[in-house]
């Protein structure tokens, strides 16, 4: 007992605890809790107590505490710590089930930490606090992604679909799943309806899954560059991990020197990279954790002429194969290329399956957005060069984009109008040295040919060129005069028309303009490569002029587009979102813009067959295609049967009345030969009036709302095909043989009269 004194702290276990006297009886020797435990009233919610498990089950494990039975099943059951008969573990208890006795204990390790808390009764939920915090337990995962989470004492909360949240972590809540023991912060509850509302508590790591350490450089080798952590390990870092853009990887390692000290990443032991420290902030490690409908990106790597693209994930390699066109540039090694996840699969705990798809309309959603994004990675990437060309004392690093310069003439190549120039920085104060640069004459009023070896001429820094190491320079007086650098408060102001620049400089990716006309502004950055999937090789004008749309700021400069891009791009964003609206809302939005087409619209399609208005007939739903172009019916003919194709393939797959079968595809364009009868169900065969030849004599024909339902065929009789013949022949001749083949349909004018007489008496 000496142990035992005034203000000491012990942790003790609750043997028995009588009601009447109010009275615990405890002890420090956790072998007798158990002894003591008789009934499942002496078990306690919360406690932590050693088991003997007695036998294994489906659903988990029953179990024994003293001489209390209980299971550890379902979500309780940690199957990543699997027991066997007769093991001795420890357990927490969860849940006592009224009337048969059991006790639903847990062996997750999270529950077992002393430290965790534990939410076991409604007294320890407080509005008055702000950001409780309990460690829960997913029960289950509903079809819409509510998620329902259980807590001790059979108390249960859900947590709205946590997709909903645009700034979720994609890469945990991946990870989610029913059993998944998670910390949960409690947003709202009701007493009176037992109703508690949750959301993932937030956690403090920086990189899901991912391990982001200093390492040193102790030697850089053709394949790559070894290093050593602030651990002590060492590992080495890949050629092609450290630039998304492939040509930059060289230019890396030349400019790395032993004991250089780098931020990377761990993603395979012994394996580092440079590149992914920001990108595993918020995307997914593992494959585990990779959801249907994610976009990652992939490593490009070209083996035996072909071009294959690799996730960048750790623990999946499949090779997907890009397929190559005439009209499209050379992918460097390690460069980055974008992927759209559309299907995941485990065929196992190890072994999964990825689809995905690399099209540039499918990888582009955000439209103009993704461009931006990636001309600002490019520049931030060659600003790092940059700031790794300044730390080894290159003299042309120094210079800045917009900067005021002097420039001596050092040769001159008439034929591109292009000077070989030193740059000298005219600011005295300034103690930059001398840097080689370039010159490109771009106003045709003086040519490269005036200029003298030797010559001294004011210019301005349009770009700094770290794959060739100069600084390319504006000499023409008119434009440099006007071009300004870009203040931190000038706003850029989206413009509404296209406007003539002149291109100053130009590469694989960027053009660098300056407007022609207007007052003074500041350079322009213009893709040349849009995207990461942009395989086009779009040569640069010949002309050096473009028309282009300024956007907004970028960095010292106003990122601008060509209006065709501009268009590519909303119109991949627009795809974008009618791809995720709901199949059901598609079909509503495209059956109420069809109510307000006119006759003379519908008829169009080349599919349908006039039909009989009855409202007793049977109908079949037909969804009608959104946004096609109004135009003579002959001129779209093969533009429709596209539209259709794309539609049936894309959008209505499910609904079989939706589009033509190949058979039904294949009479139509029979049919289109000018044909106008076809076989009844007797063989025999009855005359039909084609919509094609209705639209040519529209006018004659009153204006109706057609219905939004495609009606099922209806055979036309010989009186309803007069009926509309004789209408057809009221419409004078114009000398087409389109306009006489329809007057060759019409009967004898007896005819004609007596289906207008049988047409009164039915009336």
């Amino acid at each position: 007992m000496g142990k035992y004194q005034i203000d000491t702290a012990h942790k003790l276990s609750i043997i028995y605890h009588d009601p009447l006297e109010d009275t615990y009886i405890v002890s420090d020797d956790p072998s007798h809790v158990d002894e003591m435990i008789m009934t499942p009233n002496d078990i306690v919610i919360g406690n932590i107590y050693k088991c003997h498990v007695l036998n294994i089950v489906e659903q988990g494990a029953h179990v024994r505490v003293g001489n209390v039975r209980g299971s550890l099943f379902y979500e309780y059951y940690d199957r990543s710590h699997p027991v066997k008969p007769n093991d001795t573990i420890l357990v927490q208890a969860v849940y006592r089930e009224p009337g048969n006795g059991y006790v639903k204990f847990t062996n997750h390790p999270a529950f077992l930490d002393e430290k965790a808390s534990i939410l076991y009764e409604w007294e320890q939920l407080d509005a008055t606090k702000d950001e409780q915090t309990f460690l829960g337990v997913i029960s289950r995962i509903l079809d819409n992604n509510n998620i329902i989470v259980r807590f001790f004492n059979g108390i249960t909360a859900k947590m709205d679909n946590p997709y909903r949240n645009p700034k979720c972590d994609f890469a945990r809540i991946a990870k989610l799943r029913e059993g998944t023991v998670e910390k949960f912060t409690v947003t709202n509850f009701e007493n009176e309806t037992k109703r508690i509302f949750l959301k993932l508590a937030p956690t403090e790591e920086t990189i899901q899954s991912a391990v982001v350490v200093n390492a040193i450089v102790l030697y850089v080798h053709a394949t790559g560059i070894d290093v050593r952590t602030e651990d002590g390990e060492t590992g080495t870092i890949p050629s092609e991990c450290f630039s998304e853009f492939g040509e930059h990887n060289s230019l890396y390692m030349r400019l790395l020197q032993e004991g250089t000290t780098l931020t990377v990443v761990r993603t395979n032991p012994g394996t580092y990279s440079f590149r992914l420290v920001p990108y595993f902030k918020t995307h997914p490690m593992n494959i585990e954790s990779v959801r249907r409908g994610a976009l990652l990106k992939g490593n490009c790597i070209t083996v035996n002429g072909v071009l294959y693209v690799t996730p960048l994930l750790s623990n999946f390699s499949q090779r997907y194969e890009i397929k190559m066109k005439d009209n499209y540039r050379k992918v460097e090694d390690g460069s980055v290329m974008m992927m759209h996840v559309l299907n995941v699969k485990n065929k196992s705990e190890k072994d999964y399956t990825m689809d995905v798809s690399t099209a540039l309309d499918v990888v582009a959603g955000n439209g103009i957005d993704d461009v931006y994004h990636f001309m600002m990675e490019y520049f931030k990437d060659v600003k790092a060069l940059i700031e790794r060309y300044q730390e080894e004392k290159y003299p042309f690093a120094n210079y800045t984009i917009g900067q005021h310069v002097e420039c001596v003439v050092e040769s001159i190549v008439p034929e591109s109008n292009k000077i070989a120039i030193e740059v000298h920085s005219i600011n005295k104060q300034s103690k930059h040295a001398a840097a080689k640069g370039i010159a490109t004459i771009v106003l045709p009023d003086k040519p490269a040919s005036l200029y003298k070896v030797g010559q001294k001429v004011p210019g301005r820094v349009v770009w700094i060129d770290v794959e060739r190491k100069l600084v390319h320079v504006c000499l023409d007086k008119p434009l440099f005069e006007r071009i300004a650098p870009l203040d931190a408060n000038t706003k850029v102001q989206k413009s509404k028309v296209q406007q003539p620049a002149w291109v100053l400089f130009a590469n694989k990716y960027v053009q660098i303009c300056c407007f022609q006309s207007g007052p003074q502004s500041t350079l322009l950055i213009v893709p040349v490569k849009h995207h990461y999937n942009d395989m086009v090789n779009s040569t640069n004008n010949d002309t050096n002029s473009l028309q282009v749309r300024t956007i907004k700021r970028l960095g010292p400069m106003m990122f601008a587009v060509q209006e065709q891009a501009l268009y590519f791009y909303n119109s991949c964003q627009a795809q974008a979102s009618v791809a995720n609206m709901g199949r059901t809302e598609m079909m509503v939005s495209c059956r109420q813009l069809s109510e307000t087409f006119d006759e003379a619209s519908m008829l169009k399609e080349d599919e349908t067959d006039v039909t009989d208005e009855s409202e007793n007939e049977s109908v079949d739903e037909a969804p009608i295609k959104v946004g096609k172009r109004k135009g003579n019916a002959e001129d779209d003919n093969d533009q429709d049967e596209t539209a259709n194709n794309m539609d049936d393939d894309e959008d209505y797959d499910n609904d079989k009345s939706s589009g033509p079968t190949p058979s039904a595809m294949g009479t139509s364009k029979q049919r289109k030969k000018g044909s106008t009868s076809k076989p009844s169900k007797n063989g025999n065969y009855k005359p039909i009036l084609k919509r094609k030849i209705l639209a040519e004599t529209e006018e004659s024909a009153p204006e109706k709302q057609l219905p939004l339902k495609k009606k099922q065929k209806k055979k036309s009789s010989p009186v309803e095909v007069l009926e509309t013949a004789t209408a057809v022949a009221k419409v004078p001749k114009t000398g087409s043989k389109k306009t006489k083949k329809s007057i060759l349909l019409i009967g004898k004018k007896e005819k004609s009269k007596k289906s207008k007489l049988k047409k009164k008496i039915a009336a």
